[in-house]
């Protein structure tokens, strides 16, 4: 017969400290019948995070995505809207795991959560470092935290089982790994889905933009791995949070937000604005990339080709920047220079 929905008669139930131990692989197998009896995907906050999902929030610095992080626990726990867009199902436990920024840290966090009920703010716990995630081993790091969680968790300590677990950034948590690496990378998120299935909860990494500022910096291979990834980007003056990737949902319209200074905490809080307008400038376009590539590095010149390399494209997209250039001249957002005959032009961003 089949097996149970949601069951494995193979295994005994899995405790937190018992993660390292568990195989590779289990025993799930489904007719189409007993599959279709599984429960649909159960969302924690609608239309953006479910249960025991992989996510990224991403961005270059500067672009507010340590506010946005905060201000997403905060209205997590509180079992608020966030974004003025997604409805958190219920007041969620969650996990703020930081290994970088913790004197500035406190001032951002008092300026999240100014005005709001210490009950649900009980609901935050702060870890002051980040799991290592890239090891093989059992004695330190990822493997550490859950030994030591049940412990943790019944002297009161930490949540026994936690809806949200964030790590800022994933940088801080690769010790020894090459992120560009697409085999590193499956064992950090092998560690990922071990830390998810131990405790229960979605798993949140806040990640940095490579140089060019037009990408998640790393192995292309990450975004594979993420059930939902957001980006935080500055367009001009404005901040803005953009759904990236959604697996099992539409993508939704980008949202604005400004950065408002908070009484005298000596900090600044997420205040939401909307929905960018439609035909509002999209920076996805491979001349958006090269403009933004140009704007971050304004007054430096650069040749196409090396635009092409910066901004991570190869064969007939790379061809085509040139074209692509030339658009944004015509639209005089850049300019060109030639410095001698038969050698490449050099394009570049000019501050107004």
């Amino acid at each position: 017969g089949d097996v149970p929905p949601d069951s494995d008669p193979t295994q005994e139930s899995a405790q937190p400290g018992d993660e390292a131990q568990l195989p590779y692989w289990r025993r799930h197998v489904y007719s189409v019948s007993a599959y279709l009896q599984r429960d649909p995907k159960e969302y924690i906050v609608d239309g953006l995070l479910g249960v025991k999902d992989l996510g990224m929030i991403f961005g270059e610095s500067g672009t507010g995505k340590t506010f946005v992080t905060l201000d997403m626990l905060r209205a997590c726990a509180c079992g608020d809207t966030f974004a003025d867009k997604f409805q958190v199902s219920r007041p969620l436990t969650t996990i703020y795991a930081t290994g970088e920024g913790h004197g500035g840290l406190v001032n951002r966090l008092r300026a999240a959560t100014t005005g709001y009920d210490a009950d649900c703010l009980s609901r935050i716990t702060i870890l002051d470092s980040v799991p290592q995630m890239y090891e093989r081993g059992q004695e330190n790091g990822l493997f550490a935290l859950l030994r030591d969680w049940p412990d943790m968790a019944q002297a009161g300590v930490v949540p026994a089982q936690p809806d949200v677990f964030v790590i800022d950034t994933m940088f801080n948590a690769l010790s020894g790994a090459d992120e560009n690496s697409a085999r590193d990378m499956s064992i950090v998120f092998d560690s990922a889905r071990k830390l998810r299935d131990a405790l229960g909860c979605a798993v949140i990494l806040i990640h940095h933009t490579n140089k060019s500022g037009v990408d998640f910096r790393g192995s292309s291979s990450i975004k594979g791995e993420m059930d939902v990834m957001l980006r935080t980007q500055k367009v001009g003056k404005d901040y803005q949070l953009a759904c990236e990737k959604l697996k099992d949902g539409e993508p939704w319209q980008t949202q604005s937000f400004d950065l408002v200074a908070v009484g005298d905490t000596g900090s600044a809080r997420v205040f939401w604005q909307g929905g960018v307008a439609a035909g509002a400038k999209d920076r996805h376009t491979n001349a958006d990339k090269a403009l933004v590539f140009l704007e971050s590095h304004a007054g430096e010149k650069f040749t196409a080709a090396a635009i092409a390399q910066e901004i991570g494209l190869t064969g007939a997209a790379a061809k085509n920047i040139y074209r692509d250039l030339k658009t944004l001249k015509q639209a005089g957002s850049v300019f060109e220079q030639y410095t001698a005959k038969g050698v490449a032009a050099q394009w570049y961003y000019e501050n107004e």
